[in-house]
């Protein structure tokens, strides 16, 4: 489909179909789980009185002063920690722990005055903005939709390679970036669904006894199943 020059919506459709029993099977993964679960905590450790603690207590091993790259680097290595020698770990693992990465470089580092000049109050103040219903829904959607595309990036990398250069489907530079562009935007739109649910889930759950690591796994997977049958739904809107 590549080579053959189908539209970019059609390509991530199929991709996406293809993909599917790899992505519905990796639903338990644990490093999957504890990311979605760091997540929900960190912005709530941020909004502690004792930040170094409250992270702590969740694994996350960053000291009162922390920047954002230190704080995003203790995140990465808690997760590597609760996840290490078990036995359902995929790749899928891994694409979201570097998800969640950019997603909170993002969408703090964006907020923040100066990414590298900033203050550790600075960074525990905008992190702290997503410890609410309407603020985990977007970082959620934004978590999501890079999981998404990473996740269609890790089978596509195969294929669009070859079909890239002088006399190929993306001849030039701005071929392969406007096919990229076009592929990030239709997993963000895909992960539009997310939005809604994630904010809802994520006020009731954590009045009603509070966000376990389990809880987060659970909603990682209807997260992950809703992102799957939006894909589906296009998929049989475009045949």
């Amino acid at each position: 489909m590549v080579a053959a020059g189908a539209d970019v919506e059609e390509i991530a459709s199929a991709s996406a179909g293809a993909a599917e029993d790899a992505l519905l099977a990796a639903r338990g993964d644990p490093a999957l789980s504890h990311v979605v679960w760091l997540l929900t905590q960190l912005p709530l450790a941020a909004r502690a009185m004792d930040f170094e603690a409250a992270a702590g207590s969740v694994g996350i091993k960053a000291g009162t002063n922390a920047s954002l790259m230190e704080i995003i680097t203790a995140f990465g290595e808690a997760v590597d920690r609760a996840a290490a020698d078990h036995p359902r770990r995929t790749d899928l693992g891994e694409l979201a722990r570097n998800a969640a990465a950019e997603s909170l470089t993002s969408l703090v580092g964006n907020r923040l005055p100066n990414l590298f000049g900033s203050t550790a109050s600075d960074v525990r103040l905008e992190l702290g903005k997503f410890a609410s219903g309407d603020g985990f829904a977007i970082l959620a959607r934004d978590f999501f939709a890079r999981l998404a595309r990473k996740h269609l990036d890790y089978y596509l990398s195969r294929t669009v390679p070859p079909n890239v250069g002088p006399g190929h489907r993306l001849a030039t530079t701005r071929d392969h970036a406007d096919f990229n562009a076009a592929l990030e935007l239709y997993c963000r739109e895909a992960s539009r669904i997310i939005q809604d649910f994630a904010g809802g889930w994520f006020g009731k759950t954590h009045f009603s006894g509070g966000i376990t690591p389990e809880k987060a796994g659970r909603f990682a997977a209807i997260a992950l199943k809703k992102i799957s049958a939006e894909m589906m739904r296009r998929r049989e809107d475009d045949a």
